[in-house]
């Protein structure tokens, strides 16, 4: 539903850029009474005006009328006027562009031609993008005038006439202009960022949607006419109307492939692939056939190229209209309005509805939106799942040495603020509560706490989360013994010498007759009594001081010598020695 909503943000868009203010209605400039005749090709106008060419003109009420020019026939327009007074050279008689061969103004009686123009010969005055044909009026005519049109061509159309000055006509050019430049501009940008969108996936048929966005800019190029300003396109005038009628039909086929790929026809409706292929392809080899041997009449292949562009429109909606994704309804309203543009140009060439610039023209815009619309929805939506996915991914697990080196780097930012500005009071805490946090990115852990006995003469305890603090105060209370004996092993590894009074009680006295080491401080049982292991409470054999002999150090034999050891643990007490040593249960085994 984003991407539809995008899609309809997209076309509003383009239209309010290239349309900022409503379109005025088309200027009818000076108001004209038409008469139309059909003569054969030849047919001078003195025999018109006197009557020997039959049947005569026939009235219109309207400022134009639908005309059928079939070869060998000339179309005669009587055109009556009044002229106001003035330089009558400022004045053009201006009429959409149409593939004709050949228009020519002349005045009476003598049946001079005063101006002419070609659709496939465009003149030097002619601008690059022209809209219209503007055939100038003769300096001197004023009052009531009669002018008279003469037409030669192979096709059938619309012919809407007005007489304007020379500044209303560059006004509605400038505004033709600008249209043509915006369509062509989107036809070409799609025809290129589809090769980048190819590049980025290969799969995403965006080639199909650059070659139809190609073909279609030359159906709009042939259909106004401005293919023929091209010196080497010039060359082709003597087919006349074939071109721009089979670049029409060239158009139409790659549209009907690029909406299968759009349309993701081969998921919604793969029955119906083989069909939507033949056709597009069809129209593509019924064009290039019409170019290579134009066989067929232009009339002829006018019917053809419209039936053709009618099926392959009607297909494009039957293959969006079976996708099921959201974003289809952008193409499906942007192409059911290419058909309606279509409908009212036919409306405009029989005077059903005002020959405006949209309805004339309007269906190459929204053609051109279309192809932006199927190359840019797609590709933006891509771009959106990779951006999710590379939001839901998790990031890579840091190793254990930048877990390490990353909590220390923070930890130490964390001490330098947090103690900075602190009281000597809160230091501690501080501290203490700077290296909890710290720990949390580093190891794994449901609570953790900070012990300190006798830290500055107190006892301190943080605990996180606070709700586990009696669970810890449980484990000191469990382990109190444990840690004292581990801190007195550690105190007298570190001390060269420690001596207690006579008949005190050492650190693993196993009762009340044992006595101190003087030299070491370790138990010594009266009369053969047996250690203690002090790291494990455990029994050994029965043990000995060991004779130290001045300066030889300690002596050694069968009978002394040897450090009484713990059964297991293989622990020995330095300072004592045993005559043997017996096995024994240990309780530090578990």
């Amino acid at each position: 539903m984003r991407i539809a909503r995008a899609g309809l943000f997209a076309v509003g868009f383009l239209l309010t850029v290239l349309f900022p203010a409503p379109v005025p209605a088309a200027d009818p400039g000076l108001k004209v009474d038409l008469a139309v005749m059909e003569t054969p090709v030849g047919t001078r106008l003195e025999d018109i005006l006197s009557g020997r060419a039959q049947p005569g003109f026939t009235p219109v009420l309207t400022p134009g009328f639908s005309f059928a020019a079939r070869d060998g026939t000339a179309i005669w327009v009587r055109i009556r006027t009044e002229l106001p007074p003035g330089d009558a050279s400022r004045l053009r008689l201006v009429m959409p562009r149409v593939p004709l061969d050949r228009l020519r103004l002349r005045l009476p009686p003598s049946g001079e031609v005063v101006a002419n123009d070609s659709f496939f010969r465009p003149t030097a005055d002619d601008s690059p993008w022209s809209a219209n044909f503007e055939l100038p009026l003769p300096a001197g005519l004023a009052g009531k005038t009669e002018l008279y049109l003469e037409l030669e061509g192979r096709i059938s159309g619309g012919l809407h006439l007005r007489l304007l000055d020379i500044d209303q006509s560059a006004s509605h050019e400038a505004r033709a202009q600008s249209l043509f430049r915006y369509t062509y501009l989107i036809f070409l940008l799609v025809a290129a960022l589809s090769l980048a969108r190819h590049a980025e996936d290969p799969q995403s048929g965006a080639l199909s949607i650059g070659a139809a966005a190609l073909a279609s800019w030359l159906a709009c190029l042939g259909i106004n006419g401005h293919l023929y300003a091209l010196p080497e396109i010039a060359q082709l005038t003597s087919l006349g109307a074939t071109v721009p009628l089979a670049l029409l039909l060239l158009g139409a086929g790659p549209l009907v492939l690029a909406t299968r790929h759009y349309a993701g026809l081969s998921k919604s409706a793969p029955g119906l692939v083989p069909w939507m292929r033949g056709l597009g392809w069809l129209l593509v080899a019924l064009a290039a056939y019409c170019l290579i041997f134009p066989s067929l009449q232009p009339h002829h292949l006018q019917w053809v190229a419209w039936i053709g562009y009618v099926l392959a429109l009607a297909a494009c909606l039957l293959m969006l209209l079976m996708d099921s994704r959201t974003y289809r309804w952008g193409p499906i309203l942007a192409l059911s309005a290419v058909a309606v543009a279509v409908v009212l140009r036919v409306l405009a060439d029989h005077q059903a509805v005002e020959a405006g610039l949209f309805n004339l023209y309007g269906a190459q815009l929204l053609l051109a939106v279309t192809m932006a619309l199927y190359l840019g929805l797609p590709w933006i939506r891509a771009r959106l799942q990779r951006w999710a996915m590379r939001k839901r991914a998790a990031p890579p697990e840091p190793s254990a040495e930048e877990k390490i080196q990353l909590a220390r780097e923070r930890l130490l930012e964390s001490l330098q603020s947090g103690l900075k500005n602190a009281a000597d009071g809160d230091l501690k805490w501080i501290a203490f509560r700077r290296l909890l946090d710290g720990l949390k990115p580093v190891l794994s852990q449901s609570s953790a706490a900070v012990v300190a006995m006798h830290f500055h003469g107190e006892d301190m305890l943080q605990v996180e989360p606070p709700s586990a603090e009696p669970r810890y105060r449980e484990l000191l209370e469990q382990r109190a013994t444990l840690l004292k004996n581990l801190s007195r092993l550690r105190a007298a590894a570190d001390r060269h010498r420690f001596r207690r009074p006579a008949g005190a009680a050492g650190p693993g006295a196993a009762g009340p007759d044992s006595a101190a080491d003087p030299e070491t401080g370790l138990g010594r049982a009266a009369g053969g009594a047996r250690g203690r292991c002090h790291l494990h409470r455990c029994r050994t054999g029965p043990v000995r001081r060991v004779r130290r002999d001045g300066d030889h150090g300690r002596r050694r034999g069968g009978q002394f010598g040897q450090r009484a050891a713990c059964c297991r643990h293989r622990c020995a007490h330095p300072g004592v020695a045993s005559r043997a040593v017996a096995p024994a249960a240990c309780p530090g085994d578990g």
